[in-house]
């Protein structure tokens, strides 16, 4: 399968259109709960199925940094804005922004996406292999908001690593069938286009590899990937 972000895929700061001194701005800081659902003994009140999930972000969330994009003179702004509620049914947005201010990309995806992976144990004991559905069902069930706050913290910390295309890479897409040749061809040879690999958030994987075309003066896919 064409995978690339987790195995290829990886965040440049010193190439690929020259991504230095990148300014980020992190209001993440802090994630608030509903202690109404939690128990007791720190555990949140909840089914395992996203529909009874009852984690909730009382506030709007914010996270953004400065990248070379569109052009190499100026930085656009990446921006993540999360916004308040449950969060099995509320909204986020992820936006890229100019230097004057144009929206050029947004995607609106479910806020579910911060929880993926906080349900898989990091090991599973030896003895447990044989029931390892009911072992799986008390380790959901014994997550603390602690745990959860920690996990959909750094999930939004994290949410811009691995945005930027290497030149190795982007080469190794020469032998796609999908891929407009030309196009790749131009990209290789003008250090200053950089190509973002964009995930579908509300997809179980892939995601879209795109640039500025500074032609039609708007985002162009190069190509998309399971």
């Amino acid at each position: 399968m064409k995978y690339l972000r987790v195995a290829a895929v990886s965040l440049l700061l010193t190439s690929c259109g020259g991504q230095t001194n990148n300014d980020s701005k992190n209001t993440a800081d802090t994630i608030q709960q509903d202690s109404s659902n939690i128990n007791a003994g720190g555990s949140l009140k909840y089914d395992d199925s996203r529909e009874d999930l009852k984690y909730k972000l009382n506030d709007t969330l914010e996270i953004s940094k400065s990248f070379y994009f569109s052009e190499n003179k100026t930085k656009d702004i990446f921006q993540l804005t999360i916004y308040p509620g449950l969060i099995n049914n509320s909204k986020s947005d992820f936006k890229i922004i100019t230097s004057e201010g144009v929206v050029i990309y947004e995607q609106v995806f479910d806020s579910f996406y911060f929880t993926r992976g906080v349900f898989v144990p990091d090991s599973v004991p030896t003895a447990e292999q044989g029931s390892y559905d009911q072992y799986l069902k008390k380790y959901k069930m014994s997550l603390t908001q602690k745990q959860y706050d920690r996990h959909i913290k750094k999930r939004i910390d994290h949410f811009f690593d691995g945005t930027f295309v290497t030149k190795e890479v982007l080469e190794q897409l020469n032998g796609w069938d999908d891929v407009d040749k030309t196009v790749l061809k131009e990209i290789l040879s003008d250090t200053t286009i950089v190509v973002a690999d964009i995930a579908c958030y509300d997809c179980d994987e892939g995601g879209s590899m795109i640039y500025f075309s500074r032609t039609k003066k708007k985002i162009e896919t190069l190509v998309s990937h399971d």
